[in-house]
């Protein structure tokens, strides 16, 4: 995940992970799907909330957070909190043989609405604690303006997964066994 700077925003971070792991997404529970029919045309629509989202990984960043300079780079925890998701999955159908065609994930569009955020950053300011530990009260008493700067990143990275683990399900498992009289 990597987020640039925006000179026009309160917080203009170049903020860069590696080998994040997403932890939490088991727990999703499943409010609603509509649209889920045989014509993959018309786009799907999910809703999910999740307890917990963590994002954890290492992490370089420097930049600004409001008018305060930020610089460090360690190991990260981002943790979003009762979570509600929105999906817009789009697929297309594709045939592997004469007899069976699949639902092939080709767009996926989420909106995260956290109730909370909470981030912590080893490493900031070269170790330096006071410092570090000042910024970590800025960032978490701001939570909602880091957020909004990072939602797209997020949404972007949480879409990807989804779309992989989705792909997995649907290139096994034929339209012509989901829907008996397709």
């Amino acid at each position: 995940m990597n987020m640039g700077k925006n000179a026009n925003s309160p917080v203009s971070i170049d903020l860069k992970f590696h080998e994040v792991d997403l932890v939490g997404l088991q727990n999703a529970n499943i409010k609603s799907v509509s649209g889920f029919s045989r014509d993959l045309t018309k786009p799907i629509e999910l809703v999910m909330e999740v307890p917990e989202i963590a994002f954890q990984g290492p992490y370089a960043v420097e930049g600004r957070v409001l008018i305060l300079p930020i610089v460090g780079k360690g190991s990260s925890k981002i943790v979003l909190t009762n979570c509600q998701i929105v999906g817009k999955l789009k697929f297309k159908a594709v045939s592997k043989d004469e007899h069976h065609t699949f639902a092939d994930l080709i767009d996926v569009k989420l909106l995260i609405n956290p109730a909370h955020v909470s981030y912590k950053l080893d490493g900031l300011f070269n170790g330096d604690k006071a410092l570090s530990d000042n910024m970590h009260v800025l960032i978490n008493e701001n939570w909602q303006d880091i957020y909004n700067e990072l939602r797209g990143s997020i949404s972007e990275a949480l879409s990807l997964i989804i779309k992989a683990v989705l792909n997995r399900v649907f290139n096994k498992l034929p339209l012509e066994e989901l829907f008996l009289d397709v």
